[in-house]
């Protein structure tokens, strides 16, 4: 574990009752400064508007109608670009990764909620991800099926889940572009390319946008990304 050093952590998760206990556990570290814990993706967001931590721990799963812990990350690391990004979750990594698309992401790592959990592991995670490593290859995890220019067409890039995450959330284009400060332009072409993964073959006379955010949720809550 690295020495001398000291982190501020921001904390997420929506489970009050294991937030509290793995809270009071950080905390009994040397090597944390503080842990500074949120029920939900948006309130850390605010909080992370005028106050630096050093690394994030985030709940993948955040509940219904909130953004879940990816899009928190994506967001975090706009605001600080030298936060660490740590996810936490009970589900597999490989079972988020065959929609999100991790390749090329620096300083993100991912810890599995277990019942025999070792905290001074995590702590060892949270430190050197705050470092800007990560405790995952992540090339390990990109897709086969890719497209002349390089890029992947069946996974989400962390914009387009960002977006979706926000129009499942019920926003509309003008408030995404807004909100993460792309035109609406951007906007509408991530969200064509995002029905084209999530919906490849439209059936006839169906809602593309009302298809496509159904089968978003569906692959969620299927990973347990938004569950109550």
């Amino acid at each position: 574990m690295p020495h001398n050093r000291k982190i501020t952590i921001l904390y997420v998760e929506n489970d009050s009752a294991l937030r509290g206990l793995v809270t009071g556990l950080l905390r009994k570290f040397s090597a944390v400064e503080n842990v500074i814990d949120f029920a939900t993706g948006e309130e850390a967001l605010i909080y992370a508007q005028n106050f630096k931590a050093n690394v994030a721990l985030l709940d993948v799963s955040l509940g219904q109608g909130v953004l879940d812990g990816f899009a928190t990350g994506t967001e975090l690391r706009k605001l600080n670009s030298e936060m660490g990004i740590v996810l936490f979750s009970q589900n597999p990594l490989e079972a988020i990764t065959e929609l999100i698309d991790f390749k090329g992401l620096e300083a993100w790592s991912y810890v599995e909620k277990k019942a025999d959990l070792n905290i001074e592991e995590l702590v060892k995670i949270l430190l050197t991800t705050s470092l800007g490593m990560s405790n995952r290859n992540w090339s390990i995890y990109k897709k086969d099926k890719i497209q002349g220019d390089g890029s992947n067409t069946n996974v989400l890039t962390p914009r387009q889940n960002m977006i979706m995450s926000l129009l499942s959330c019920g926003y509309e284009p003008k408030f995404i572009a807004d909100k993460i400060e792309i035109s609406v332009e951007s906007v509408r072409k991530d969200l064509s390319t995002a029905y084209s993964v999530l919906i490849p073959v439209p059936e006839p006379g169906s809602d593309l946008r009302i298809s496509a955010i159904l089968k978003y949720q569906n692959l969620m809550g299927n990973l347990g990304l938004n569950e109550i």
